[in-house]
């Protein structure tokens, strides 16, 4: 099994529109193939932060969440909605794993696919 942790700080402007997109988020990936659990969860000690925590059955299933539409819309969020997130992965099968550095990798790889794809 692998989780996914992710934490963030909502903009205090933007707090409603990352919870609207904290709740569209876990709706989708909730269903995809190989999530066991899902949780999204609000700090009661620190406003507007945020946890989610998502666990798959293996690392191919973060792989493909990552690579995939419904965290694509979601970074973009963060991107806009947050004053920081950060993520980490527990439990991979390939020993501790910097959670930022690997969203940013299978990002990176993911673009690079599509644009070959596409030319």
């Amino acid at each position: 099994m692998t989780t996914l942790l992710a934490r963030t700080q909502a903009k205090p402007v933007d707090r409603r529109e990352l919870v609207q997109a904290l709740t569209g988020w876990a709706a989708a990936t909730r269903h995809e193939p190989g999530v066991i659990q899902l949780s999204v969860s609000e700090d009661l000690e620190r406003p507007n932060v945020f946890l989610a925590v998502v666990t798959w059955r293996d690392d191919g299933g973060l792989e493909r969440h990552v690579a995939g539409q419904a965290f694509s819309v979601l970074y973009g969020a963060l991107l806009v909605l947050a004053s920081s997130s950060e993520f980490e992965i527990a439990g991979s099968g390939s020993g501790p794993v910097d959670g930022n550095a690997f969203v940013h990798r299978v990002r990176a790889r993911s673009a690079a696919e599509r644009r070959t794809e596409g030319g």
